[in-house]
């Protein structure tokens, strides 16, 4: 994005001066508070929206209205709300809906759904009323649909929003093995700290960039943005300032193992 500014109908500024890069292979968490732009940033970099100055390029190429579509193809997108994104009379349908539309013929529109299941645990779900399910169950067939038609890029809408802690914890685990390439808009430090390398930090421009762990040490910043530095992180700098020499971690993974190497058993 370069110089990118959006305004909405109803002359409400969405984003400003919003100049960033992602590369392919990134891990990539776009932070900030409600109202702060994170939406409508996903819907430009998708293809969904278009800037009002400035400009948006996916794949090397000036998104605009006439090219869109073709670039769409590569691009896989989850909604904050599940309900925007199903609307098939059964699981099955729903899942394949993309991968027929993409013009895959019926075998492989079945090996898709059917990868598509098991990555998401949807498996035995098939006949299922999407609009059934739990929140959560929604929530994983909105993303089988997506991973069914293998975008090069993943973008997810604060993915874990009105999920249980279990619910939380199994959609991280297949966001994580999911796309190579992810971008995640959320106001949720410690899911962005378990999954992201980097962090963007939005508050209508880009506040600031760089990696994830040195953004959750700027006590300020974040202050100022009404975020807050993931619960681990904030356990170790306290154990730090007490004298304790300790590296600070992101993820609960990282916290055990540092305290396994520093503390007596």
């Amino acid at each position: 994005m370069e110089d990118v500014l959006f305004r909405y109908e109803d002359d409400t500024l969405a984003l400003k001066e919003v100049t960033l890069s992602i590369e392919k292979g990134e891990k990539v968490a776009i932070l900030g508070p409600n109202g702060a732009g994170k939406s409508t940033l996903l819907k430009l970099a998708a293809g969904l929206l278009f800037p009002d100055e400035g400009c948006v390029k996916l794949f090397g190429k000036k998104l605009a209205k006439k090219n869109a579509q073709n670039l769409r193809k590569k691009v896989g997108m989850l909604f904050q709300d599940p309900d925007d994104q199903i609307f098939m009379p059964k699981v099955w349908d729903d899942v394949a809906f993309g991968p027929i539309n993409l013009g895959y013929n019926e075998k492989e529109v079945r090996g898709l759904v059917q990868d598509a299941l098991k990555v998401t645990g949807l498996e035995g779900f098939e006949d299922r009323v999407p609009h059934h399910l739990s929140y959560g169950e929604k929530k994983r067939v909105a993303i089988a649909g997506i991973l069914a038609m293998k975008p090069e890029i993943l973008l997810l809408d604060e993915p874990t929003s009105n999920l249980d802690p279990k619910g939380r914890i199994e959609l991280m685990d297949i966001i994580k093995k999911s796309c190579e390439t992810l971008v995640i808009a959320t106001h949720d430090v410690n899911i962005a700290a378990q999954i992201a390398e980097r962090g963007i930090v939005l508050n209508k421009k880009v506040v600031a960039s760089g990696p994830i762990k040195r953004l959750f040490l700027d006590g300020e910043m974040l202050e100022q943005n009404n975020l807050d530095a993931p619960e681990n992180t904030k356990l170790f700098l306290s154990m730090r300032e007490s004298g304790y020499d300790l590296s600070l971690p992101l993820s609960t993974e990282d916290a055990v193992s540092e305290l396994k190497k520093k503390l007596p058993r």
